[in-house]
């Protein structure tokens, strides 16, 4: 990542990029080719991202604290914002 100040961009989200980035390339990345040849990802991937409570965090600016049973690791809900939405959408394209 490019060293350069971001009144907006910190800490957590450098770590939640980390963590997300970790488990596409454990679980995700060496199976694609095989989920694209059947047509279909395997319903233990989505339950994989709810119980990491990223789910959770594509519901809004504000992380819904009170609707899941986990939360991000490397996130506090209190310091979710619109840029650790934006970087589990992208890793999950």
């Amino acid at each position: 990542m490019a060293q350069w100040h971001s009144p907006y961009f910190n800490e957590t989200h450098v770590a939640l990029r980390k963590e997300v980035r970790e488990w596409m390339d454990a679980e995700v990345m060496p199976n694609i080719n095989d989920w694209e040849a059947a047509k279909e990802v395997p319903e233990t991937i989505y339950k994989t991202i709810g119980e990491k409570g990223w789910l959770a965090g594509l519901m809004g600016v504000h992380y819904p604290r009170h609707l899941v049973k986990n939360v991000v690791k490397s996130v506090p809900p209190e310091k979710w914002d619109g840029f650790h939405e934006l970087i589990i959408t992208v890793s999950e394209v």
